[in-house]
């Protein structure tokens, strides 16, 4: 299994390779995927080499790369600690923006948030989205912001050749694995101030909720929509990310969902909770595997015995997991996707 796992670990670093040369807004989604990648990778080889070269190479910037991990987990914090994260992000846009009109203009005459649209008219992207990853404080500005990310995205090509580098030193026969031809995209954009553009269908919604909203669709959008344009469509590591952030998109649904029990305001939410409660495509332990690279917990195999076939992906993971065949999953995994997209898309006026 270690040869399988260090293999399928190389493949990804070099299709993160590959992504990061693309210039575009796609990078921007795409760090909190490479972070996770490259995160777990060296977890994986600090463990399997048993020496600190991995290790040392995570320590050389300012952004931890584990806490830029955690943005693919969305917004599974509680609710409170979610609703205060969006806030934040929204007042040091305001900030900025409102400082850099003239003075004689109108106080709301300026727009905080910019919107990617792809060609299909989907959301894919906003501004908003990654910046309170990259908050060093309350008084950092938004263009130091924008200078932070560039960093962290040098960083993580230079972690990302040092795993290369470290597999390749070690494996030498491990197949050399093709790059498909980089590809741009022709996304579309406009922008809004989120103080005074009421962009959702429900009049419940605080500002927040509904650029959590804009949030989530705009990673499930990303995911499903944009990113299988530069990787291909039956991969392990497209559905290692398709995966998860249909997870987490669907558990960050779920706290919202319980909140607005709690306050007894579900009435105009039940098509979500209904959504939510389906959960036919997801089981821990399929998560634990997507999560890290291991594909066993304490010596013992998450694929049973009699499911390990080199030929499916993960070596018969998914038949361990959901017994059904590798495209049906995908198939259910898609379905899902495609409903949480219509839904949410549905709250939002865009």
């Amino acid at each position: 299994m270690d040869t399988y796992e260090l293999e399928m670990i190389y493949r990804d670093c070099l299709t993160v390779l590959r992504l990061l040369k693309i210039e575009s807004p796609a990078n921007l989604m795409f760090l909190p995927y490479a972070s996770l990648l490259l995160y777990e990778s060296s977890l994986y080889l600090e463990n399997y080499y048993n020496d600190d070269e991995i290790k040392n190479i995570n320590n050389n910037s300012n952004i931890n790369l584990r806490e830029v991990r955690q943005i693919v987990k969305l917004f599974n914090d509680s609710y409170e600690k979610s609703i205060k994260s969006i806030r934040r992000s929204d007042e040091i846009t305001h900030q900025y923006f409102s400082k850099s009109v003239f003075k004689w203009r109108r106080k709301t005459d300026y727009n905080n948030m910019g919107i990617f649209f792809n060609n299909q008219s989907k959301v894919v992207a906003n501004s908003h989205i990654l910046l309170s990853y990259f908050l060093k404080g309350d008084k950092i500005t938004y263009l130091l912001m924008s200078k932070e990310m560039h960093e962290y995205g040098k960083y993580i090509g230079e972690i990302n050749a040092a795993l290369i580098l470290r597999i390749n030193n070690s494996y030498p026969v491990l197949e050399a694995f093709n790059e498909l031809p980089v590809m741009s995209n022709n996304w579309r954009y406009f922008d809004i101030n989120t103080q005074n553009h009421k962009f959702t269908t429900v009049s419940e919604f605080v500002v927040e909720e509904s650029i959590l909203f804009l949030h989530l669709l705009s990673y499930l959008n990303y995911i499903n929509y944009e990113l299988p344009k530069f990787v291909n469509n039956n991969s392990e590591l497209l559905l290692r990310l398709k995966y998860l952030t249909t997870y987490y998109v669907n558990y960050s649904l779920l706290k919202f969902i319980n909140k607005k029990r709690h306050l007894k305001q579900l009435e105009p939410f039940f098509k979500i909770e209904t959504e939510v409660e389906k959960k036919e495509v997801f089981n821990k332990d399929f998560r634990n595997c997507m999560a890290h690279y291991s594909l066993t917990h304490n010596s013992i195999s998450y694929i049973n015995m009699n499911d390990i076939n080199e030929n499916r992906l993960f070596n018969g993971l998914i038949q361990s997991c959901f017994h059904v065949k590798d495209q049906e999953y995908l198939i259910l995994l898609d379905n899902k996707i495609e409903r949480l997209s219509s839904i949410i898309s549905s709250y939002l006026e865009l």
